[in-house]
């Protein structure tokens, strides 16, 4: 798979796996573990607060909060939600174990609301050429695709830019909003979050405040 297809396929393979996500839970009734392949990097999840220990193992007070940690990144992840195993390409996976969506296609397939993080490169672009670039490839691959809001915005620091988009896929309406963070030199962080038209309300306060936790390490 050429490097400049990653952003739009992993749209499309991190949406089916959405729905393997909840054909998983519905079967083996357990949730995710707590590994990922792609890179090959080691991963987890850190509790923090209750008595519990963080990273550098001093006890915390408060409430618990997880994190998804890595060799480059960490990003909180909501109480209830839970990591699953990634498709090569994909630095991390995060699913809403928990909640049925209210999409009757949707639930007929099993699709479970999620988030991924996918690096990429700038690939000798500025920053608006890349994200013109980023919507011609979904135009291209999406038939029907329909973009909302998009603005530039700062994430920890770091220019980002936030696209609103909605595509049908095995006869579910999805909306999805990925947000892409630029990082050191060429590097850009693409976070994808994917849920139902019909559930966006409910998730879109949750995915801001995902996003607005994210924090590249140096």
């Amino acid at each position: 798979m050429e490097k400049k297809n990653l952003i739009y396929i992993v749209v499309l393979l991190t949406i089916i796996l959405g729905v393997l996500a909840g054909i998983y839970l519905i079967k083996e009734n357990k949730f995710f573990d707590n590994k990922f392949i792609g890179e090959q990097i080691e991963k987890e999840i850190v509790d923090l607060g209750n008595g519990a220990k963080d990273d550098q193992g001093n006890i915390i007070d408060g409430e618990i909060e997880k994190k998804l940690i890595t060799d480059n990144f960490s990003i909180d992840i909501p109480e209830g939600w839970r990591t699953m195993t990634a498709p090569m390409g994909v630095s991390g996976m995060v699913v809403d174990a928990n909640k049925i969506t209210t999409d009757p296609a949707a639930q007929k397939v099993n699709f479970q609301s999620y988030f991924s993080v996918v690096y990429d490169s700038l690939q000798g672009k500025n920053h608006q050429e890349y994200i013109d670039y980023v919507k011609s490839a979904l135009s291209v691959s999406f038939s029907g695709v329909v973009f909302f809001e998009e603005k530039q915005i700062i994430i920890n620091g770091r220019e980002s830019y936030a696209l609103e988009f909605e595509i049908t896929q095995q006869g579910v309406d999805f909306k999805v909003l990925m947000v892409l963070v630029m990082g050191e030199g060429e590097d850009v962080w693409a976070i994808s979050f994917n849920t139902t038209q019909k559930d966006w309300n409910d998730y879109k306060d949750i995915f801001s405040e995902i996003v607005n936790s994210f924090q590249i390490k140096i």
